[in-house]
């Protein structure tokens, strides 16, 4: 049935009285729409109004260049238009690149090549994770930026025979890693150059599970050398071509000692000795260091302690730094002849990550200090990684009797732990008429502040919540503050 025309003109007034509320309301809407959008441009965000060079700075502190981290510079880049264009435009934030190569390699040669190309022409920390397909691809790319590397580090999963042409020169190369593995750790690969390897700054040079001498490899100018799970044999072999090292850092292989050391590698300017044996120590057999200065030891020592002490007498060095782990009295037994000949030392650290029994420490501290002959020139030492507890009384007492020792008096005295804590010892307190523990407690305190007065630096570093519930919280923060 067909509407009456005055129906449907009351229908169009409504619709349009409708459509009129509504542009009222998009009015206001508008209206309201101005009016915060004018508030929002009269905020100010500080981030925003710093200058963009004092921004690239903090960048430059902040970014962690692990490549596990979400703080890479791409992250930095996606905060905003503002930051993307202060990261674009500070090249030292992608002079430094660790690459792993987890999606597929011809995608991501095109994000190494991007990458590297925004360091400009900074020099470049690369560390590169070979994958196994467009290996070759892919160092013919680095080669393209051998001019700008600084330190290079090449890993991959069996051998590489880098071929001829791939690396210019290296002008500016001062550190270069390699590391080739097979699952089989006692038939190790290598990572290879075709031709000598032109890098006239190289000083530093860190091989992992090394077997042979690469002939392309410019021995002679190292300064550092690095030999990580390697053998023994071939670290006495490769230190033939190394007159003129500095550093040395060996950690073996668990394997056998195929051999015997017959002749000694005579290293005049080498200064500091790292080893990180997971065997035994034959290595020292075959080393003269008429200039060590720094010794240190990651792993068990009590094995070759004689042997080392031999090495430093024959060498006719003075031993300034000495550094170990040790897990009970007799590990510190064992050292004896060590520790006798160690009179020049200064700086004595001692690693206790694996020592459990707290009756130890007293007869550490016994062993190393009761004596005057060791150790007779100690002016700082430092006890690390405690795990378990420390009595404070035989604590206190060594720091009193090294501190009165001549001709030398320890001055510096550091301590860290892990899970131990530093306790009124059970053995120090009375019972019945005696002193309270607080009583106790303050007096150790006072003995401390009195070593503190004759110029003694402690630097105890624990979290209180270590400690022993018999000091209150004054006592606790006295003992552990440094100076």
């Amino acid at each position: 049935m067909t509407e009456r025309p005055s129906a449907l003109r009351r229908n169009l007034t409504d619709i349009e009285g409708q459509i009129s509320a509504l542009h009222s309301q998009l009015a206001r809407l508008e209206t309201d729409r101005e009016a915060i959008l004018e508030k929002l441009a009269s905020v100010v965000y500080p981030v925003l109004t710093i200058p963009n060079e004092v921004t690239s700075e903090i960048f430059l502190h902040y970014l962690d260049h692990d490549p596990s981290s979400t703080c890479s510079p791409l992250v930095l880049s996606r905060v905003c238009s503002l930051w993307r264009k202060v990261a674009l435009f500070t090249p030292a934030l992608w002079s430094r690149l660790h690459f792993g190569f987890k999606k597929s390699p011809k995608a991501d040669q095109s994000v190494l090549r991007l990458w590297l190309s925004r360091a400009a022409s900074l020099p470049l920390d690369i560390r590169i994770h070979l994958p196994e397909p467009k290996r070759v691809q892919i160092l013919r790319l680095l080669g393209e930026f051998s001019a700008q590397c600084q330190s290079l580090s090449l890993k991959a999963k069996g051998g590489i025979s880098v071929p001829i042409g791939t690396f210019r020169a290296f002008p500016c190369l001062e550190k270069l890693e390699l590391a080739a593995y097979n699952a089989d750790i006692f038939n190790p690969a290598a990572i290879t150059f075709s031709t000598m390897l032109n890098a006239p700054r190289l000083r530093e040079l860190v091989l992992h599970y090394s077997a042979t001498v690469d002939t392309t490899l410019p021995w002679s100018q190292l300064t550092t050398l690095r030999l990580l799970d390697g053998r023994s044999a071939d670290c006495i072999q490769i230190l033939q071509h190394t007159p003129n090292l500095e550093l040395l850092e060996f950690t073996s292989m668990p394997c056998e000692w195929e051999g015997q050391v017959t002749e000694r590698r005579f290293l005049r300017h080498l200064h500091t000795l790292i080893l990180r044996h997971q065997e035994g120590y034959e290595i020292v057999n075959g080393l003269a260091l008429p200039s060590l200065r720094e010794l240190r030891f990651e792993s068990q020592l009590a094995s070759c302690a004689d042997e080392m002490a031999n090495m430093l007498i024959d060498s006719g060095c003075t031993l300034q730094v000495l550094a170990f782990p040790i897990e009970d009295e007799a590990d510190v037994q064992s050292m004896s002849l060590l520790l006798r000949n160690a009179k020049h030392v200064k700086t004595l650290q001692v690693d206790c990550g694996n020592v459990r029994e707290d009756k130890t420490f007293p007869k550490l501290f016994a062993r190393l200090f009761d004596d005057p002959k060791m150790l007779p020139v100690l002016s700082s030492l430092s006890i690390i990684n405690c795990r378990s507890t420390i009595p404070l009384s035989p604590f206190v007492k060594m720091l009193k009797t090294v501190t009165k020792r001549e001709p030398a008096k320890l001055t510096s005295f550091k301590i860290t732990f892990a899970h131990g804590r530093i306790e009124v010892d059970g053995g120090y307190m009375t019972s019945g008429g005696g002193p309270s523990k607080d009583r106790q407690v303050e007096d150790l305190l006072t003995q401390f502040r009195e070593m503190r007065a004759a110029g003694l630096e402690v630097d105890i570093q624990s979290n209180i919540k270590w400690f022993s519930e018999e000091m209150n919280l004054p006592m606790i923060e006295e003992i552990c503050r440094p100076l």
